[in-house]
């Protein structure tokens, strides 16, 4: 998670920050639907298919 662009890192325990961050995320549509793209975009880097062929290409590397 990037704070601010794909979401809010809180401290634990740190229940004002937590309320803050959801106010404005309440408050700021825009700043929610952003934020909520931000974070689809950022997992791509995490798929199967991503994961497979990096595997693969390292493999082949180690082959050569």
């Amino acid at each position: 998670m990037e704070h601010g662009t794909t979401g809010f890192i809180i401290p634990p325990g740190d229940s004002s920050a937590f309320a803050d961050a959801a106010i404005r995320l309440m408050e700021q549509p825009s700043l929610r639907r952003q934020m909520g793209e931000a974070a689809l975009h950022s997992v791509e880097r995490f798929s199967d298919d991503l994961f497979t062929k990096n595997w693969l290409m390292l493999l082949n590397q180690l082959d050569e």
